[in-house]
């Protein structure tokens, strides 16, 4: 090359270096901005471990996570949202949480809010401060744990941008304003001033969002109670502070899902009257929190803030839901009382993020889903504001509730309570919504194909998953028969196997089986009839608790070495997805979704090979995750997503969820040993 030539190439290789440089910072600019967590108000210290989250990630694409504050596991979720109303023509499942990154549209914020999940909810108590709308700015949008700040224009330009930041506790959330007049509140809900002063109010929302969105109303009311540091006139949905000269204005809020003195005393319980108090108890607890499973030797720093930022997702919920004194709507109970139990993602790797960060938390989901079966007759599956909407196969109620016993966190007394709710729960009748469990004990353990259900072969996996924690359970309390007749139920994915195909398949009540077209086809979910979000070649591996029969019915380790690579290197066309959560591919695998969470570590306990389970977990830390908006490869569900992330991470991974110990494997940092998970707890053989 000559001295010319070089000096073009030179000269365009800058220009190109400048181009790309400008566009993603251009693409990326508030991501970063957010984990400035400096204010013109707060004066606290971030610590390290706070400046490396960042609650943006996620929240564009299929994440479906809001940036909102949060305490870890509490009821309030102060979140931005910009859409509530689904009348709009948009795409409601993408805005889940109320929120989108790339959105500017401000409806205001949420004192409650789902996130990860692929179906709407919450979003209550709605506050904001302009009644027709507002728009984001979004250079001034930060986000930390426990802390959120935006500024907002009116849509009509009546008033000035009014400057927000919001924190929040367990039950309270804390709001703080700049250039304020009012604040408004939406959905259905009512406010009024309570006498003598007028900086208290009180009042109550109906759930909304679900109705309108899918057509389901689910039978809560949150009830709120405030206090301000302004003046005010409640006038129906609002409270004005000022039609002339702007307010800086500070309030506080408890919200309750039991009654108006619920939230008051909730507030009361909190006890921290400002802002700056608020805000430094909750980073406190977070920082307890995200200490619990600090590793060394990053590589970079990217991949510090990739990895306490799914962390920090993965101790958001549950949510509690009892008031702080107990109670509820018909009962009062002496432990936390949980909800946003999404059952079906969580006890396959978030149930154990709790083992190491949360054992408290995990022991009173345990006593949540007894509680739950002893008032209701059957253990949890998906719950929402201490309403259980039963999605998704399998009763996984049982499955958390097993975990915590398995792990030692259970006195005896709650330990034959477990067993009891699990093996009531699979004797149910009728209380199971989609009729499967009545016909996988009719069937003993199958669900017929043609004349039951959608989706049999997966609800008939999973059930058999929970046939083998009460097996387990009575066999320990020395009722042979009961584990007798629960093992041949754990081990009727054997049913399923037909050797033509060599899959597991749907069976027919009059013999035979229901086949797929296709192995790899993803059907939508109006014609779903064999597998849930999923097909037969993903749903092969659904039987955690007995990956040694299941090798040996597929005919040996060749035979199943081969189905495991299938799996990975199978191409699957655009045509032959039909739903929107099948994503995050390496080749028909799909990490955006759960039931193959454990498949890539099969490789290695299954068939001795350590090689390819680092080399398929490297490359889905290292090229599915990252730390921007768009870096997670699918609905986050209840944290379970980034609980994956954390556990490959650190070097173990529950790949039979109902076992006592985690299976080691190569840590991903540059230093270190697998993480030591045992923490002095005492695991039941």
């Amino acid at each position: 090359m000559n001295k010319r030539a070089r000096c073009y190439w030179v000269a365009a290789s800058i220009l190109a270096t400048i181009f790309v440089t400008i566009n993603v910072y251009i693409f990326t600019f508030a991501t970063y901005e957010s984990q400035k967590t400096s204010d013109t108000h707060s004066i606290i210290t971030v610590p390290n471990l706070l400046e490396a989250v960042d609650p943006f990630i996620g929240t564009s694409g299929t994440g479906h996570t809001t940036p909102g504050a949060k305490a870890p596991f509490g009821m309030m979720y102060m979140s931005p949202v910009n859409v509530h109303d689904p009348i709009h023509d948009f795409e409601w499942w993408d805005y889940c949480s109320g929120y989108q990154f790339e959105d500017t549209t401000f409806e205001g914020i949420a004192h409650t809010a789902l996130t990860g999940t692929g179906i709407a909810g919450l979003l209550d108590v709605i506050v904001s401060p302009f009644q027709h709308g507002a728009t984001i700015d979004k250079k001034t949008e930060r986000a930390s744990p426990g802390y959120y700040a935006v500024t907002v224009d009116s849509v009509d330009m009546n008033y000035d941008s009014v400057k927000i930041e919001v924190t929040a506790g367990n039950r309270v959330g804390v709001h703080r304003y700049e250039n304020l007049h009012h604040l408004y509140f939406k959905g259905r809900c009512t406010v009024e001033a309570i006498p003598p002063t007028r900086l208290s109010f009180r009042g109550s929302c109906d759930s909304y969002v679900n109705e309108r969105w899918e057509k389901l109303k689910y039978p809560y009311r949150v009830f709120f109670y405030g206090d301000t540091s302004a003046p005010f006139i409640a006038r129906g949905t609002s409270l004005e502070f000022s039609r002339d000269n702007p307010t800086n204005t500070s309030l506080r809020i408890g919200i309750s899902y039991t009654d108006a003195d619920g939230a008051k005393n909730n507030l009361e319980a909190e006890g921290l009257a400002t802002f700056e108090d608020q805000l430094e108890a909750t980073r406190k607890t977070w920082t307890r929190y995200l200490s619990k499973i600090n590793p060394t030797g990053f590589r970079t720093e990217s991949q510090r803030r990739t990895y306490f930022s799914a962390l920090y997702r993965s101790l958001l919920s549950p949510y509690a839901h009892s008031d702080a004194d107990g109670r509820m709507k018909s009962t009062v109970v002496d432990f936390t009382y949980y909800t946003f139990l999404s059952t079906w993602d969580t006890f396959r790797s978030q149930s154990s993020v709790l083992r190491l960060a949360a054992p408290d938390v995990l022991l009173d989901i345990a006593k949540t889903i007894v509680h739950q079966y002893e008032h209701v007759g059957i253990a949890a599956r998906w719950t929402i504001a201490g309403y259980d909407i039963q999605l998704m196969p399998g009763i996984h109620g049982i499955t958390l509730a097993f975990q915590a016993w398995r792990w030692g966190l259970t006195d005896d007394d709650l330990s034959r309570r477990i067993y009891d709710a699990a093996l009531g729960s699979m004797n149910s009748k009728g209380l199971y919504k989609e009729g499967h469990l009545d016909a996988f004990m009719a069937h003993d353990g199958f669900i017929p194909c043609l004349t039951c259900c959608y989706e049999t072969v997966s609800a008939a996996l999973e059930l058999g998953l929970n046939a083998h924690c009460v097996a387990v359970l009575a066999e320990h309390f020395g009722e042979n028969s009961v584990a007798d007749k629960f093992k041949t139920l754990a081990q009727s994915y054997r049913l399923h196997y037909d050797s033509e195909s060599t899959y597991l398949v749907g069976v027919k009540d009059s013999g035979g089986f229901c086949r797929p077209h296709s192995t790899t086809a993803i059907p939508s979910q109006e014609n779903q009839k064999l597998y849930t979000e999923g097909n037969a070649l993903t749903w092969f591996f659904s039987v955690p608790h007995d990956i040694e029969g299941l090798v040996e019915l597929i005919g040996g380790l060749d035979a199943f070495r081969d189905r495991l690579n299938t799996l990975f290197t199978s191409k699957i066309g655009e045509l032959e997805i039909k739903i929107k959560d099948y994503s995050g591919l390496v080749g028909a695998y799909a990490h955006g979704n759960e039931p193959t969470h454990h498949v890539p570590f099969l490789f290695l306990t299954a068939l001795g090979d350590a090689t390819t389970t680092n080399y398929y977990v490297d490359h889905i830390l290292n090229n599915l995750y990252d730390d921007t908006p768009k870096g997670l490869p699918g609905n986050d569900d209840a944290g379970q997503m980034s609980a994956w992330y954390v556990l490959a991470f650190i070097g173990v991974y529950p790949v039979d969820p109902t076992a006592v110990e985690m299976v080691k494997f190569q840590p991903a940092v540059m230093s270190g040993k697998a993480h030591d998970f045992s923490r002095g707890m005492k695991a039941k053989q």
